[in-house]
């Protein structure tokens, strides 16, 4: 059995990195003016791949960040998953184009169900299914608007039809930090076999060790974590595979607060104690606290300086 994949999120909004709350575009916060700098941060933190979602794209039914996106793919080794405004075959391919590993497609399917199977038969794993659900109806057109489709039965439907991986997005708690509600996830688990992500309402390290039984006997796959590593209510130190081959070099003030990272040539060391360059604050403390003169930090084949 894969361990539980923590996989972080980040929502595209006029070229900043940003949270909402239920999918409400009235209550955004800001989080980054650098969306590749995040990118970068999870990286080297150890995030396994990355859920990005552009939310223009999401509302005009067209992908609107494309050139990003790319910027953002280039910018890692790790795998990068992007949804929003997904509506057509031309879209899948843009993305697919511009480097990301797979596609999330959510409104066209529950639109065209006979469009979303011959995606899936075309792309693959590459193409995943979005199951967007407000108390228990699936939602469409970036999650302002439900259908009359019954999250379980739509669940069913795309399975038989072709679907190879389901992201489930609890709407409800999406950018609450209330924490998990595990039933409607178990439910889903019990009538389709397919890799499942789950997603919306993580709070802290409670609601990730709740995960983990459902994740040895179940095909829950992983877990999508966004205001709650941004806020800090979640630890931001993911595990980092012991000489990964990647470093952090030069953490410096370009414009805002950018990052580069460039493959590691030192050999691996031995496993240890990794020093921590950031408060528990999460990705708002490490911008506050990392970057101070004649400070240089180093471990577990990483090193980072002003």
């Amino acid at each position: 059995m894969r361990p539980l994949e923590i996989i972080p999120a980040i929502d595209l909004r006029e070229g900043r990195a940003v949270r909402l709350v239920r999918g409400d575009y009235a209550q955004e916060t800001h989080y980054h003016d650098d969306p590749v700098a995040v990118a970068q941060y999870w990286a080297i933190r150890g995030a396994p791949r990355l859920h990005v979602v552009d939310l223009e794209g999401a509302l005009v039914g067209s992908p609107q960040q494309i050139v990003l996106i790319q910027q953002l793919c280039r910018a890692m080794a790790i795998p990068v998953q992007v949804g929003g405004g997904v509506r057509s075959e031309t879209h899948v391919q843009q993305l697919l184009e511009a480097g990301a590993d797979r596609v999330v497609l959510g409104t066209r399917a529950v639109e065209d169900p006979e469009f979303a199977q011959a995606m899936f038969h075309w792309y693959g794993e590459r193409v995943v299914l979005a199951l967007d659900v407000y108390g228990g109806a699936v939602a469409v057109s970036g999650w302002q608007s439900l259908s009359n489709q019954e999250y379980l039965d739509f669940a069913r439907r795309m399975v038989s039809m072709g679907a190879k991986r389901i992201i489930f997005t609890n709407i409800a708690l999406d950018g609450t930090l209330q924490g998990l509600d595990l039933e409607p996830l178990r439910a889903l688990l019990q009538v389709v076999s397919v890799p499942i992500v789950a997603s919306g309402g993580v709070r802290d390290q409670r609601d990730i060790e709740a995960l983990h039984e459902p994740a040895m006997h179940t095909s829950l796959e992983g877990v999508i974590v966004g205001k709650a590593l941004y806020e800090g209510t979640l630890s931001d130190t993911l595990p980092i595979p012991f000489g990964n081959g990647y470093r952090a070099k030069n953490w410096t003030r370009i414009g805002y607060k950018r990052w580069t990272v460039q493959q590691s040539t030192t050999p691996r060391r031995k496993p240890g104690v990794c020093p921590r360059p950031a408060s528990r604050a999460g990705l708002r403390g490490l911008l506050t606290t990392v970057h101070r003169p004649e400070r240089r930090y180093s471990g577990c084949g990483y090193s980072w300086q002003r």
